[in-house]
């Protein structure tokens, strides 16, 4: 179930803090280097969720909303424990973004050897969207390498209902 970041401000940021330095977790310091984390009083530039599961936190949720041109941008998707609710909610999520709060697009990257990738890769045409392009040697992440970053994008008008995604 999807609830507010900031209902759980105190254990998600503990949650979040506790990523740091982790290399499965490099993927989400896309500047290399571990940053503070906030959770928002208010959700007008930014939506922050986490997923809760037989009262426990799954996962956490970021996006920021531009609302001049109704797009959303910088989806964040931190996972702290492998559920399959988690994936249901990150897609409830994406769902509501179009379905509830009726945004035009939502556009995000992620490094292209982030495990991750192959089921953004999965689940992008299967939402409507596509993956519309790769920067060469974009991040350099805590590892010290470069890495390639996939782009992708959902258009609302483009966008298949969740019903319809399995």
């Amino acid at each position: 179930m999807l609830q507010p970041a900031i209902l759980y401000k105190e254990e998600v940021l503990q949650k979040l803090y506790e990523t740091w330095y982790k290399e499965d977790y490099k993927w989400v310091y896309v500047n290399g280097y571990a940053e503070d984390w906030t959770i928002d009083d208010n959700g007008w530039d930014c939506t922050q969720l986490v997923s809760i599961y037989n009262g426990e936190i799954l996962g956490f949720i970021q996006y920021n909303t531009i609302r001049a041109s109704r797009n959303v941008n910088g989806l964040t998707i931190v996972g702290f424990e492998h559920n399959p609710v988690f994936i249901r909610d990150v897609l409830r999520a994406i769902d509501d973004i179009f379905n509830k709060f009726h945004f035009h697009k939502i556009t995000f990257a992620a490094a292209s050897d982030n495990p991750a990738s192959s089921m953004y890769d999965k689940y992008i045409s299967k939402l409507g969207g596509e993956m519309y392009g790769i920067s060469h040697e974009q991040w350099l992440l805590s590892d010290g390498i470069y890495h390639h970053v996939k782009h992708y994008e959902i258009l609302n008008y483009k966008y298949k209902n969740l019903n319809n995604v399995s």
